[in-house]
């Protein structure tokens, strides 16, 4: 769990420099707005990725425990540092309304990650979820 928070803080942090650095004037061209929408599915995923290659056998409601738990830390991290970057550059503005959206965005993109994480892992174990007992239909798991 500890490792959870530490990916998710590095996945806000990255995603927040990826876009202070898009918003600097004059020095590089990118599309800042893209680059925040696309960055946070495609990190959360390599890092539930990597965390499953780490831990070997994991099911998919374990693997979107893990996914909830580094969007909710990246995106108060990425929301901290988006607010911060809106307030030094136009301090009229205030920080709230930009940190409710940065962190309401991180969110429903980051979830995007965790879904296609959790389909990943469907396609990779070619389970979901469920275990087979010799000549029976499938059966959910116990998770008592």
């Amino acid at each position: 769990m500890k490792s959870w928070v530490l990916f998710g803080v590095i996945v806000g942090s990255v995603c927040s420099v990826l876009s202070w650095a898009g918003n600097i004037p004059g020095r590089l061209s990118v599309f800042p707005d893209l680059i925040s929408l696309l960055t946070p599915p495609l990190l959360v995923f390599l890092s539930l990725q990597l965390i499953a290659i780490r831990l070997g056998a994991w099911s998919r409601a374990t693997m979107r425990r893990a996914g909830s738990v580094i969007v909710g830390t990246g995106a108060m991290s990425f929301a901290v540092g988006h607010a911060w970057m809106i307030w030094l550059r136009l301090p009229a503005l205030g920080s709230a309304t930009p940190f409710l959206l940065a962190f309401v965005g991180f969110v429903l993109m980051g979830c995007l990650g965790i879904w296609v994480a959790s389909r990943w892992r469907l396609t990779q174990t070619g389970s979901d979820d469920y275990e087979r007992q010799p000549n029976t239909p499938l059966q959910p798991t116990s998770h008592a």
